[in-house]
């Protein structure tokens, strides 16, 4: 299935998605061949694999430039897509064979990118910070089949489950290096261990989006 692609060629320059809502849809109506995507009924399944159910606004973003606002936008983490829905309540995956720079939904960013060289797909990362060394947060859904009932034992429904996310912080090349654990960040960066261990200690941070945060500003100081 081919994916929805928001670039545009020679013949139609970016400038058509500064115009209005409705100059996008038709764009995308009239110059794609991509079928819509279709979910399968997912109502008896306990959980979800959206990062938030229903779609909210958003904007797409190709060399820090503004191509597309006020889009109808959603975080599939399970199929690790970004999803778009048009006027006609047709749904599509926004390809992540192009070079964008930035989606936001809502207040939360992403971008596509690879986790390393060896990769050969992108993934969704949400952007936690962005600077000097920048934060990415790659979420995880997984999916669990249904259990069938046994003789001593009831069924269990299948579900989608949150599983432990990924952290990756930049380097001064702007390659991806995982974060497991706030002493394993203090670990990357040798020259600054005792002081990072010394800041996430004293301030009693934790392993999580706010305080992964604080302590990437703290290095970024240092730098």
């Amino acid at each position: 299935m081919k994916r929805i692609t928001l670039l545009l060629t020679c013949m139609f320059p970016l400038f058509i998605f500064a115009q209005d809502q409705a100059a996008i849809y038709t764009f995308i109506d009239q110059h794609f061949n991509n079928k819509p995507i279709s979910h399968k009924d997912i109502s008896n399944i306990n959980g979800s694999p959206f990062m938030f159910e229903n779609f909210k606004k958003g904007s797409v973003y190709q060399a820090n430039k503004l191509i597309a606002k006020d889009i109808d936008l959603r975080y599939n983490i399970y199929n690790n897509e970004i999803e778009i829905k048009l006027e006609k309540e047709e749904i599509y995956n926004i390809s992540k064979d192009i070079n964008l720079s930035l989606i936001t939904i809502d207040k939360n960013q992403f971008i596509f990118k690879k986790l390393s060289d060896k990769q050969k797909k992108k993934q969704v990362l949400q952007l936690l910070h962005k600077g000097k060394r920048s934060l990415f947060k790659h979420h995880k859904i997984t999916y669990q089949k249904e259990i069938l009932p046994e003789a001593y034992s009831d069924a269990i429904p299948a579900c989608f489950k949150k599983a432990k996310p990924s952290y990756y912080i930049t380097t001064a090349n702007s390659d991806l290096i995982e974060v497991r654990s706030l002493k394993d960040l203090s670990k990357k960066f040798p020259k600054l261990n005792k002081e990072i261990k010394k800041e996430y200690k004293q301030n009693r941070l934790k392993f999580n989006d706010t305080d992964l945060i604080k302590l990437v500003i703290f290095i970024e100081s240092k730098f």
